[in-house]
């Protein structure tokens, strides 16, 4: 009779988080159990594996809790009062004087300071 060989500790690390994710939609509640709203298990697995929801239940999820100590970006899409669309001006081969180049709420410049 051969014995089983031990379980390779990289399988273990890897599987020893693992929690099964059976149900499509999932519960996200807020810290003291308040319900929130729900979440598909596409973006469950996301927001577990960013640390936005916290998975409950031993061998299923039964519900997620948010979290929300998550860092987030600041949102620089609507420009900001010390920045302004970049334009090209004369010296630009490639568009027309005052033209945006590209994304006008991606693509910015500072403002000149005022005298």
């Amino acid at each position: 009779m051969s014995a089983l060989a031990p379980a390779s500790p990289v399988l273990a690390a890897t599987q020893a988080g693992a929690i099964a994710l059976l149900v499509e939609q999932y519960e996200v509640r807020s810290l003291p159990g308040d319900f929130l709203f729900t979440v598909n298990r596409e973006q469950a697995r996301r927001g577990i594996s960013q640390g936005i929801f916290r998975p409950i239940g031993r061998t299923c999820v039964k519900y997620l809790v948010f979290v929300g100590d998550r860092s987030r970006r600041p949102d620089l899409r609507g420009g900001s009062r010390t920045t302004r669309p970049d334009r090209a001006d004369h010296t630009c081969r490639t568009y027309a004087d005052g033209q945006f180049f590209g994304d006008p709420t991606l693509l910015r410049e500072h403002k000149p300071p005022r005298n």
